[in-house]
């Protein structure tokens, strides 16, 4: 199943108001409910049932979720209004209907809006609407970015990463039999192919000053054995192992191990080298495997294979979570009803058939370890295990301002600017001070 290009734009985290849209359910005729039904499938539900639910999401998942829309409408006979904006507009949209008054039931939220809208108390708590046994089908990371302490204010509905993809016939050619575990490992393998002639860099970062570069140096920042905040609160991401993380990237590029143009290349513009051969590495979003592979898109289409994201050191993995998820607001009615369009969107059968429909990557770990599956996504296998190794970003309720700041420190020391220690010292010192 290929994964579309559009969840890049999507889910690469680049975070008017565009026109809305419904879920084309309008004037349709309210479904009979059996007593059997009432019985069974209703029981311990509300009484009383709304006349419609409404939802905000994006663009390129209006279609999705007007799927699992419909899939509620047969099974509950309750029509889901669905606003469909460009990614940029959905946060400040449903911010707005949310303090607002305007009815928002289900919320869209991305891997780094929670703290947000826990703290505004836009969102509810879902603890209590899910057992541990629900919880646990999911992959913890991503429960975990959608939690603030103990509470969970969204509920993962896909899963999302940046991987590590390599040229294999670049490597055989290098005499490789497998593609590196380390940063170290992939800068040293890096420097052999070049001087051979088998490549004119190693690899090319995402380093412009953009989220993608944040994405990037939170799982190196992990991989170097590093932390954004301490058991105290304290932001510390420029200790020795934060500094370590960010002269790799600075000194990869002064040394032309990483091409020196990746500080104007976004999270897909670093995917231009590789696909015309000139890399040998790449770190990029799940969408990359099948549009690396497309010969419509790449010279390098049937020679690129997925690897788990570089440890380092005594880490042995290292990667960056990313995707999103549904919540319900807390001015919701029928929050029972918002949670069982959730729970519908997550099941075994809806989430087999978005993954064929619509190319997203399963949230429930049986789907991504069934046979059928694994067959016919053969790189599922690997990709699945980065899970184990995925870490979110920080959880601040002003995530978008705190970001902006530390790309706008990070690039300084990309462009030689500022030496690492000081542009991380000086992004620190601001957390501290206004994020905390």
């Amino acid at each position: 199943m290929k994964r579309k290009l559009a969840l890049l734009m999507a889910l690469a985290l680049t975070v008017s108001l565009a026109a809305c849209g419904d879920s084309g359910k309008e004037g349709k005729a309210e479904k009979e409910t059996t007593d059997s039904k009432a019985g069974t499938e209703e029981e311990g539900k509300a009484e009383d049932k709304p006349e419609k639910l409404v939802m905000v999401t994006t663009t390129d998942h209006e279609d999705l979720y007007s799927y699992v829309a419909d899939e509620f409408y047969e099974k509950y006979g309750i029509d889901v209004d669905i606003i469909s904006l460009a990614y940029a507009d959905v946060h400040d949209k449903e911010v707005t209907m949310a303090l607002g008054g305007s009815q928002l039931d289900i919320l869209t939220v991305d891997t780094v809006w929670p703290g947000e809208f826990a703290k505004s108390g836009i969102a509810r708590p879902l603890n209590e609407y899910f057992t541990e046994e629900e919880i646990a089908q999911l992959y913890p990371a991503f429960v975990d970015e959608m939690s603030v302490g103990d509470d969970i204010y969204a509920i993962p509905t896909m899963t999302e990463g940046k991987w590590l993809f390599y040229n294999k016939e670049m490597l055989e050619e290098a005499g490789y039999s497998a593609p590196p575990s380390t940063y170290d490992e992939m800068l040293e393998m890096s420097r052999n192919m070049m001087d051979k002639g088998i490549c004119k860099h190693g690899t090319a970062w995402a380093a412009s000053q953009a989220e993608g570069f944040v994405c990037d140096f939170n799982a190196a920042l992990y991989a170097y054995g590093g932390e954004w905040v301490n058991e105290n609160g304290d932001f510390v991401f420029n200790s020795k192992e934060g500094v370590d993380a960010l002269n790799m990237f600075i000194n990869s590029m002064k040394d032309n191990t990483a091409d020196p143009a990746s500080v104007s290349y976004s999270d897909r513009d670093n995917l231009d080298p590789f696909m015309a051969g000139d890399t040998a590495f790449v770190t990029c979003w799940s969408y990359a495997y099948d549009f690396t592979n497309d010969p419509a898109n790449s010279s390098v289409a049937g020679k690129v294979e997925v690897a788990i994201a570089p440890g380092q050191g005594e880490v042995e993995y290292s990667a960056t979570t990313g995707g999103g998820g549904l919540g319900v607001t807390s001015s919701c009615k029928y929050p029972e009803w918002a949670v069982e369009f959730i729970k519908i969107a997550i099941s075994y059968e809806v989430q087999k058939d978005v993954l064929d429909k619509f190319g997203n990557m399963p949230i429930l770990k049986s789907v991504l370890e069934d046979p059928e599956i694994l067959k016919n996504n053969p790189e599922f296998e690997i990709m699945a295990k980065q899970f184990d190794y995925a870490h979110g970003r920080p959880t601040i309720a002003d995530y978008s301002s705190w970001s902006k700041m530390l790309q706008l420190n990070l690039s300084k020391a990309l462009a030689g600017e500022v030496t690492a220690q000081e542009a991380l010292d000086e992004a620190v010192r601001i957390s501290n001070q206004e994020y905390k």
